[in-house]
């Protein structure tokens, strides 16, 4: 009984209490986290936000969530009474799940790529049970996926992070940029992940890519870049690259304020990545990128990291593939470094189209709001927004 009391005092010490009742608002955004991206588009006069986290929480809201029976989300709306409940958290089955009054129109925004493992599709079993409004993401073939477990009504509007930047049009490096995907727990590679799963065993053929690019850019005679993807332990990230590479030379790029990330991408003739939500967006831009998320396993859920999924797409295409016969590896390396970008999209662009698309300026996204009569920033007022774009 003691250490249950110790248990409950530390974990209320840990919390972040609020006192005050919500205002009401007609927007509501779900989880601040990386919200940041999208709180530009609305009128913050009209706009609340709602910390979601386990160490954020509003005791008035948990008091009335326990008396009244209801999850502490769906209570939260029911004190802000939005007229808009929106998330750039879109694979969260807390705000998916939640339930609101049926004058709030829940809308969920894609903001990276999405598999079954470690994510949403590992979570959706039963068609059906989950029921959203408009789910705005990167492409057709993800909207399609969600709609055989989520009631909604898909919008393709591509990245609006990647939307957001203008595409460069300069003349390339003729190098190779490796897109990241460390996390720190890869420094830990005997730490189990799933089952008997470590992060060691869903690195390791990453990992072999990479050492393998190396080689083969040495061979050519050409710089290797890379773009980091830590920008709290970038020190770390740049070490574990050094140590895989055995010092040989490359490029770091720190991952910081300062980078602009997707114009950097449009500066490299050639781009690889694993299955980086990079990536996909480098292909929106019309960079030329070898895809490689199928080396992280066949079985499933890592076969769900490929490229393409859920679409049925051969095992290798002109850039991409999932096998592990290096011989493959280069002939995907290959066409993306040496074919003209006019062949490259007329020969890719088939295989993209239905993965991500790239809108300038979120017109299709701002276009779904105005329709909703969502209240939006003065920035994105019909006279100033279309002259923008």
């Amino acid at each position: 009984m003691l250490n249950k009391i110790r248990y409950i005092v530390n974990a209320i010490r840990k919390r972040r209490w609020s006192f005050n009742i919500p205002p009401p608002k007609k927007i509501l955004i779900f989880r601040r986290l990386s919200s940041e991206h999208i709180l530009g588009l609305f009128d913050k006069d009209q706009l609340s936000v709602m910390d979601s986290t386990d160490q954020n929480v509003n005791l008035v809201v948990l008091i009335m969530s326990v008396v009244k029976g209801n999850s502490y989300i769906s209570e939260y709306v029911n004190f802000v009474q939005p007229r808009f409940f929106i998330t750039y958290t879109d694979n969260s089955l807390a705000f998916i799940g939640a339930t609101v009054p049926l004058d709030t129109i829940k809308i969920t925004i894609q903001n990276g790529f999405r598999s079954a493992f470690l994510d949403i599709y590992n979570s959706l079993y039963n068609e059906g049970q989950y029921k959203v409004d408009y789910m705005c993401v990167f492409g057709e073939s993800h909207g399609k996926e969600l709609n055989k477990y989520i009631d909604g009504h898909p919008e393709i509007v591509g990245s609006i992070r990647n939307n957001k930047e203008g595409i460069l049009k300069l003349n390339k490096k003729n190098e190779i940029l490796f897109i990241s995907t460390f996390r720190i727990a890869y420094l830990y590679p005997d730490t189990g992940i799933t089952g008997d799963m470590t992060w060691g065993d869903y690195m390791q053929n990453g990992t072999d890519l990479l050492i393998w690019l190396k080689k083969y850019c040495n061979e050519k005679g050409i710089k290797l870049s890379i773009l980091g993807a830590s920008s709290d332990n970038a020190a770390e990230e740049y070490s574990y690259f050094k140590k895989v590479l055995n010092n040989e030379l490359f490029v770091f790029y720190e991952r910081n304020d300062f980078r602009n990330t997707y114009q950097l991408l449009d500066t490299y003739e050639a781009i690889v990545s694993v299955d980086s939500s990079l990536g996909y967006e480098a292909i929106a831009r019309g960079c030329k990128v070898a895809m490689f998320g199928g080396v992280r396993g066949k079985l499933y859920p890592l076969c769900t990291r490929r490229y393409g999924w859920p679409e049925d797409l051969p095992n290798t295409g002109y850039f991409w593939s999932s096998s592990l016969d290096q011989d493959k590896w280069k002939g995907v390396v290959d066409y993306v470094f040496d074919t003209r970008i006019e062949t490259w999209k007329k020969q890719c662009e088939p295989f993209i189209k239905n993965q991500i698309i790239y809108d300038y300026n979120n017109s299709k996204l701002i276009s779904l709001f105005r329709r909703l009569n969502v209240p939006l920033s003065k920035e994105y007022t019909l006279t100033n927004y279309n002259e923008a774009i």
